[in-house]
């Protein structure tokens, strides 16, 4: 086990997944307590993928007033909600399970026809949500993609909007399902705290080279959240 520091990101290491599961579940627990200590609600965003499972495990483990915090997925694919590549369903699998149940849900997926309607109607259901978000964990694919903003890809520059209204936005992926529903930037820069999850030395290296080297955010979207503190949690 091994933190890094510099600046505004914190590396949290762990040689074996299941332990960095369960250390990022007890900082997001942790995260959670203490911002219910002050307001009535708090709120938590999750990525989707193959990822984070065993952390979302041992998260609904987590001995947390579950009624009073709001879940949302930081993204999801248009497909329906019960597909196996929705992360609706894996949020509903291996968090809101037991006592977690109790949490209330915001699910990006509805009935409309088009996923451009969809994240209209998803917007609008997001007021109620609890903001800002006391947490939100973020992943990041192989192209430095992170939530639903992939490379110069179709509906980035809404997403990243740093004056955005919107908190729901339909964008575009390289691969299939090509149309995706993501939570917008100034949603996320807001957030209290900001995690990020990754395995595998590939995104280590990719992370750390976004970290060390000047690019542009069209082509590397996790470079956005650079602009505010950022914790990562990474494990081979």
């Amino acid at each position: 086990m091994k933190n890094t520091e510099s600046s505004a990101v914190q590396w949290h290491i762990e040689e074996d997944r299941s332990l960095l599961a369960s250390r990022l579940a007890g900082h997001v627990s942790t995260w959670l307590l203490a911002a219910l200590a002050l307001r009535e609600r708090a709120s938590l965003a999750l990525s989707g993928g193959s990822t984070p499972g065993p952390f979302l495990a041992a998260l609904s483990r987590q001995a947390l007033p579950w009624a009073r915090i709001d879940v949302v997925p930081v993204d999801e694919r248009w497909v329906a909600p019960d597909s196996d590549q929705a992360n609706e369903r894996l949020i509903r699998k291996m968090l809101l399970v037991g006592e977690a149940s109790r949490a209330r849900f915001f699910p990006l997926l509805g009935r409309e026809v088009s996923v451009e309607q969809q994240a209209r109607q998803a917007d609008r259901r997001l007021v109620e949500l609890h903001r800002p978000l006391d947490v939100a964990v973020m992943g990041m694919g192989d192209d430095a993609h992170t939530a639903s903003w992939f490379p110069r890809s179709s509906g980035l520059e809404e997403a990243l909007s740093e004056d955005s209204e919107r908190r729901c936005v339909a964008t575009g992926a390289p691969t299939e399902p090509v149309q995706r529903l993501t939570l917008t930037w100034p949603l996320i820069r807001e957030a209290r705290r900001c995690a990020v999850l990754i395995h595998g030395e590939q995104k280590k290296r990719r992370l750390q080279q976004v970290l060390d080297e000047s690019g542009d955010v069209q082509d590397e979207p996790v470079r956005v959240l650079l602009q505010r503190p950022l914790s990562i949690y990474w494990s081979a």
